[in-house]
This record gives C-alpha cells, structure tokens and sequence, in this order.
C-alpha cells in the first residue's frame, strides 16, 4: 500500500559467476538478495527464518540436451527417439534440484506462455518401448552391453558444460539401460562453443 518514494536509498548490483560465491555472500550479509541459487543451497536456508525464499518457473527454454542429427549413430530416429524414452525426468528434477524443478518435455518451460502441453506425451519415458525401438531398428546389444549395429556401437560422446554437469552423470546411468554409452567429456562454455561439428559419434550438450 505505500505510495511514496522507494524506502531505499541506493541499490547495488555485484556480480558473482559462481553460485557458491554468490550462496556465501549472501550468508555472511554482503548482500541481501540473490538469484540463481542452487538447489542444494535453497535445503540449507528452507525454513530457516532469516530467509525469504522466492520461486519462480523459468521461461523460453529449460535444460536440453542438443542432439547432432548428421552424425552416427544420432542420425538414426530410432536412437533418438529411444534416448528421449529413456530419460525419467521427473527422477532428473527429484534427484538433481531436490524437487524444486519442473520437467521438460520440450523446446519450451511448461511456464512459457501459450506452451501446448500435448508434447509432454510425445515421448513419455517408457524403457521398454525405446529397448523395442533398438531392436526392431536392428541396433543389437553386445557382450559389454553396449548395443551396436552394422559395425556402429551405440556410443555418444557428451560435450557437457558447467551447467549440465549436475545432470550429465544421471542422464549417463539412466542410458545405459537402453544400451547407449553416453561418455562425458567436461568443457567449459566457451570450450564446448567451438566443438567441431565432424566428431565422432555426435555430440550432446
């Protein structure tokens, strides 16, 4: 209801790149607001009365893995359709942002407006039907458990960035369960910018 001038005199922005930087200048009363906090830190203040935690869905586009459709064996729409049955989102944003996430299903946050929530069945995770999808695309497991086909392995190499390091290693174990060795490969952003589009085996980010 106040209608007079701001109650603050000066506001000042500090930037910190790193979120524990920003999380410890924030505990030790350097600043009085951040954002971008991480999901582990929100645990350690929830309920905590000297803190006031505000949340918010994200807009336009969430956390994806870009999939290099020229390059084998990602340039099979069975393998990517069976990556994208493969993955449990929901154990993604349980398990990484301690359920303070939403899943994504595609090219948009379900919070973005006029998002259509019929692409949230599109690919619903089912591993029995992406195992079926390899199979019957003649993708055949090994004796390492790794599928391959006409002399191809299912191997995909992942250029993973900062920010997709946190999820990289679950993404990596839920995979494997469809026969896919997914190799981690940690870059920077800038690094993972000017990886070369002829790679082997395709790139994921």
């Amino acid at each position: 209801d106040h209608t007079g001038p701001a109650y603050l005199e000066t506001l000042t922005y500090r930037f910190y790149p790193e979120a524990p930087t920003r999380f410890a200048a924030l505990q030790a009363g350097d600043v009085q607001v951040i954002d971008a906090i991480a999901s582990s830190d929100i645990m350690l203040i929830e309920g905590d009365e000297n803190y006031t935690i505000y949340r918010a869905d994200a807009l336009g586009l969430p956390n994806v893995v870009f999939l290099n459709t020229t390059l084998a064996p990602t340039d099979d729409l069975a393998v990517r359709q069976a990556l994208n049955m493969a993955i449990d989102r929901q154990a993604v944003v349980d398990i990484v942002t301690f359920g303070t996430g939403t899943p994504a299903y595609g090219p948009l946050a379900p919070a973005t407006p006029y998002y259509n929530a019929e692409v949230e069945s599109i690919y619903p995770y089912d591993l029995e039907q992406a195992n079926a999808l390899l199979d019957e695309a003649g993708w055949v497991i090994g004796d390492d458990g790794i599928r391959e086909k006409d002399g191809q392995r299912l191997v995909i190499t992942w250029g993973s960035a900062p920010w997709s390091s946190s999820w990289a290693e679950l993404l990596q174990a839920q995979l494997s369960q469809i026969g896919a060795d997914i190799q981690l490969q940690q870059m920077t952003d800038a690094a993972v910018g000017e990886v070369p589009d002829e790679h082997e085996g395709g790139w994921m980010f």
